[in-house]
């Protein structure tokens, strides 16, 4: 479609689609390693270990987790990122082996349909047990077209890769967040 394309614009906009494809596929996490989104923890210790480096002892990491999670969930959670080459053993802890982890934007997958739903418990809970200035959980329900639905996947679809951008140039972490974003119809109209 790119080689085929004669408009300026729409060829330069195909191309931006293709180069942005290819970085995320780049990061890409292969089907048989989904286990990694098993248990919410597994996906939070792996972004705790680029902000603690040197602590290794389970205790100590689940602990700082919320909600905490025992050391002996971590631990198998630390053999599941170890064994999958997610983090390394250093000589003080834990390092990351990537940047950052996705699925892409097309996948099937009960785990991660399962890590999906323990993220929506997770927010769901914050608002108990987070003051308002410690998250940010908003909601807006709108009346769309499936053209501007799209229209909306898409822009989340930039945001995250906005979000990606802004963790990628962070020099010092201090804390794990989850964002979760859902788009879910409300009502249905017969034959539609």
């Amino acid at each position: 479609k790119f080689q085929q394309c004669s408009d300026s614009v729409e060829k330069e906009n195909l191309y931006n689609e293709l180069m942005a494809f290819r970085k995320q596929m780049r990061h890409c996490i292969p089907e048989d390693k989904f286990h990694f989104f098993e248990q919410w923890y597994y996906v939070a210790l792996y972004e705790l270990v680029k902000i603690v480096p040197d602590i290794s002892d389970p205790a100590e990491l689940g602990a700082m987790l919320e909600p905490a999670v025992s050391a002996s969930k971590v631990q198998c959670a630390l053999d599941v990122l170890l064994n999958a080459g997610f983090i390394q053993k250093t000589d003080k802890g834990f390092t990351a082996a990537g940047s950052f982890l996705s699925t892409g934007d097309r996948w099937e997958s009960a785990a991660i349909e399962s890590f999906q739903k323990s993220m929506a418990n997770l927010g769901a809970e914050a608002l108990a047990r987070f003051p308002k200035d410690k998250r940010d959980i908003s909601t807006l329900s709108v009346s769309l077209s499936e053209e501007n639905f799209r229209e909306v996947t898409k822009i989340i679809r930039e945001a995250r890769e906005k979000i990606r951008e802004i963790e990628n140039s962070e020099v010092s972490p201090e804390k794990v967040y989850q964002i979760n974003f859902q788009v879910f119809p409300l009502s249905t109209l017969e034959g539609k």
